[in-house]
């Protein structure tokens, strides 16, 4: 990127971590004061009368939660990416199978193609396109919720889509948010969610690099 760019070439000191920690923390106090809803490492939203402390308030972005919650979505334009989650049941066993891929970035060659063509497979840059096997699609699966600091990622939801206990799975990861503090099992009706604590919000990358072992 080019702010890495220029710290590379140092025309900008790297941001101080304790700084930025420090900055984090006030946003956290000074937008919690203000009546916002800490859902996102990075995102907040206004909170209601009622909300429980592991919902997601009303007025978060629907957009991004379908990314943060690992849901399919279709990308329309130039250089837009796209998502198709499968599942598939056989014999009680459930395997997923992921595609990802990106459009054309030139938007001329995206218009030509979506006219040209039948359908917008076509606006699709082949080389971009690739399948996620099942492991990635876990692992992707937690670094993608546990960033929903109020949620995080239900168990049962896990076990229902790739067939495995998420405790059993990543034991050895949860074990140690666990013995660092970082993260935390909240119950709620439907089922036990594994989410970052408050201390690791600031460890996110941490914590989550443990689920990519």
């Amino acid at each position: 990127t080019p702010l890495f760019q220029q710290i590379t070439q140092g025309d900008i000191p790297n941001p101080d971590d304790d700084l930025a920690a420090d900055m984090y923390a006030c946003t956290i106090d000074t937008l919690g004061e203000a009546g916002y809803a800490h859902y996102e490492i990075s995102n907040w939203a206004k909170t209601e009368d009622g909300l429980l402390e592991w919902q997601t308030p009303r007025l978060a972005s629907a957009h991004n939660l379908i990314y943060w919650r690992n849901r399919p979505y279709l990308g329309l334009g130039a250089g837009a990416f796209g998502t198709i989650n499968a599942q598939r049941g056989t014999l009680g066993q459930r395997s997923v199978l992921a595609q990802r891929w990106a459009n054309v970035k030139r938007p001329q060659n995206y218009i030509t193609r979506v006219e040209t063509g039948s359908g917008l497979g076509l606006a699709r840059n082949e080389k971009t396109f690739e399948t996620i096997d099942r492991e990635t699609a876990m692992a992707e699966h937690m670094l993608l919720g546990l960033r929903l600091v109020r949620e995080g990622v239900g168990a049962a939801e896990f076990e229902s889509r790739f067939g495995m206990s998420l405790p059993e799975r990543y034991a050895q990861a949860i074990a140690f948010g666990f013995k660092h503090g970082l993260t935390e099992w909240v119950e709620t009706p439907a089922a036990s969610r594994l989410r970052l604590t408050k201390q690791g919000r600031f460890l996110a990358n941490q914590v989550m690099l443990q689920f990519m072992e």
